[in-house]
């Protein structure tokens, strides 16, 4: 007899997903009389502040197939080398080596549904790793486990807590502050219920702040008051470091391998022009056309390299590189779709940019049975910084906007 299957509905910042559990009623922890679905329940309550201490990095799954038992007879969990079979896509993996050498995936779980899926897995006991998913081989931060052992319980925990961050901060002064970010440490084991706070320096380029954060920022504040947020907008190189900027967001490719990079969102490029420029010019048939002595693009400089870049396109087998013959050039998203409804020229934009002017009439689609690839979007950061708790929130809430406007596509597993 098939056992009892009932759906959980998590709620995301990108919206809502629904996590199937199996033996909802199973007693996990028969001593105390919680159940697999409880148990989930509890996750989903405590998400935020468990995805801000141990998202973004592997985490090892200790589960318990016949639940934990009494301090006596408690059965042995076990861990998972790999990640469990038929994990959905939402469940990422890193592969991490240990110090034995060998070598194994380890779940990363970057959303709350991960957790439900972890907890249908029979899981009980997470095992952060003390590294990120990005680079697996340098731990970030010290991590120091003070669960309570029989005959104490979170209050001694949390006591001890405080002599511990005393003596780390002594020490730090003795390195000449190397742990220079462990004011975020005072809050210890509270830290993981605190609300994050404080001021958080993000720089994001102008079309995506105008079109999609700042009008979702009144969303963001309702729910994280505590965070005062300084934007920088621009399409400029960002030194994360000398600028003092606890994250970016950017398009295209990371050119940097010192950042830590969450991938976001993939944002589909599409050719257009005004209607002004179509009736002046025509309107192109093929891409090479953009080449040729009729036509002229609107060029974007990009950052890294300060030069317009070629799109590559395709149809079928066929495969072209194109850039055409630029009148202007600007190095501002806002500038480059101003451009191109000025009617200066052919521009390449990702949907969301174009998507209302089209409704408008005020961009034409072009060149519809060409495809281009996808625009890759980063939220990154700097690796050796401790991540605090609000630029977490700030790059799942990120992360969820993305999912609406442009979701990162599918990949095979």
């Amino acid at each position: 007899m098939a056992s009892e299957r009932v759906p959980l509905t998590v709620v995301d910042p990108d919206g809502e997903r629904e996590v199937v559990l199996s033996s909802p009623n199973k007693l996990v922890w028969p001593d105390v009389g919680i159940t697999k679905a409880e148990l989930a329940e509890y996750f989903q309550i405590v998400g935020a502040p468990f995805l801000a201490a141990n998202g973004n990095r592997p985490v090892s799954l200790e589960r318990f197939r016949d639940g934990v038992g009494s301090a006596d007879s408690r059965p042995d969990g076990f861990f998972s080398k790999n990640p469990p079979k038929g994990a959905p896509d939402y469940v990422h993996e890193v592969m991490c080596t240990y110090n034995s050498g060998r070598r194994h995936p380890q779940v990363v779980l970057d959303e709350a549904a991960a957790i439900g899926w972890a907890v249908q897995m029979n899981t009980v006991v997470f095992h952060p790793w003390a590294s990120l998913a990005a680079d697996t081989d340098n731990p970030v931060e010290l991590r120091i486990d003070l669960d309570p052992q029989p005959g104490t319980d979170f209050a001694d925990a949390a006591a001890r807590q405080l002599h511990i961050v005393s003596a780390l901060r002594m020490s730090c002064a003795a390195l000449g502050g190397v742990l220079a970010d462990l004011p975020e440490a005072d809050a210890g084991l509270a830290g993981l219920t605190a609300a994050p706070s404080g001021r958080l320096r993000v720089d994001v380029p102008s079309p995506f702040a105008s079109l999609i954060l700042i009008p979702a920022l009144p969303a963001f504040r309702e729910r994280y008051p505590e965070i005062q947020l300084d934007l920088g907008v621009s399409d400029r190189h960002v030194d994360l470091i000398g600028d003092n900027v606890d994250c970016v967001v950017r398009g295209g490719a990371l050119t940097n391998p010192a950042l830590v990079a969450r991938h976001v969102g993939d944002l589909q490029l599409r050719v257009y022009a005004a209607p002004s420029y179509l009736l002046r010019a025509g309107t192109p048939e093929h891409p090479q056309a953009l080449e040729g002595p009729h036509h002229r693009t609107v060029g974007f400089l990009w950052a890294r390299t300060g030069q317009p870049l070629p799109f590559e396109m395709r149809r079928g087998t066929e495969h072209v590189r194109a850039q055409g013959h630029d009148i202007c050039a600007v190095d501002d998203g806002n500038a480059y779709l101003a451009a191109g409804l000025a009617g200066l020229g052919v521009l390449w934009l990702p949907d969301y940019m174009a998507r209302p002017h089209v409704a408008a009439g005020e961009l034409v689609p072009l060149l519809q049975d060409w495809t281009l690839e996808p625009m890759p979007l980063y939220v990154a950061y700097p690796p050796q910084r401790h991540v605090s708790a609000k630029v977490r929130v700030f790059i799942e809430w990120v992360a969820g906007l993305m999912a609406l406007h442009a979701p990162v596509m599918e990949r095979s597993r």
